[in-house]
């Protein structure tokens, strides 16, 4: 890499994380956050016209009529040297796995101190890949139960079917039907409290449970290998 500094494209929802990486980074010359966005289309835009090494990218976003694996595969095209880092607070073992498939690189929590950011970023652009890891004992330990045996599954899936129905519903009244400027206010108003409703039904309601198997005895670890 030339002297030039490290480009990030940062893409989050939050203006204060945005705000706060950017005055950490702003006494790092190794360091510049060539450009920010809070959606996937407008970072898709920005690089088509700007080129990065790195984009930072948190996958809790809403609203997006992109999917990340979309976006992913766009960016490649677009710049094929380009890696991508996702940032949250919390990603599950399911998320990390689907992510990972995709190809995308790394992920790192947002809680993680901006110099441990930074060294693990510095090797995500220099072709490594990093993801947390999950010991052997620890997959030996998790029982992960199948979506049609996980109540809360159940009651996620059929909350989902139930916002997005009526979100096509509304669409097709919004579209098809003639309406006041005031009506058009309140259903545009409707509409954004169903995909908020979506998103803290994705965020709040697992996908799969977790189950972590009690820690084995002695003597159950013994028998266990003869």
């Amino acid at each position: 890499m030339s002297d030039r500094p490290i480009s990030l494209l940062i893409v989050d929802k939050d203006p204060i994380f945005r705000l706060g990486l950017a005055t950490s980074l702003s006494s790092n010359s190794q360091w510049e956050i060539s450009s920010q966005t809070d959606n996937l289309k407008d970072a898709l835009n920005q690089l088509s016209s700007n080129t990065f090494d790195l984009i930072i990218l948190d996958p809790n976003l809403i609203n997006e009529t992109l999917t990340i694996e979309t976006f992913y595969q766009q960016a490649q095209t677009s710049q094929p040297e380009i890696k991508l880092c996702l940032l949250s607070y919390d990603l599950s073992l399911q998320q990390q796995e689907e992510f990972k498939k995709i190809g995308i690189e790394g992920y790192l929590n947002k809680g993680t101190f901006i110099e441990n950011l930074l060294e693990n970023w510095q090797r995500i652009i220099q072709g490594e890949l990093i993801w947390p890891t999950i010991t052997a004992g620890q997959l030996s330990e998790v029982k992960t139960e199948t979506t049609q045996e996980n109540w809360l599954s159940k009651v996620r899936k059929s909350g989902l079917e139930q916002i997005n129905n009526n979100l096509q519903g509304l669409n097709e009244n919004i579209k098809n039907r003639p309406t006041s400027k005031l009506d058009k206010i309140f259903w545009k108003g409707r509409k954004r409290e169903l995909l908020t409703a979506r998103w803290l039904v994705k965020q709040l309601l697992p996908m799969e449970v977790i189950l972590l198997s009690p820690p084995a005895s002695s003597r159950e670890k013994f028998l266990r290998q003869q």
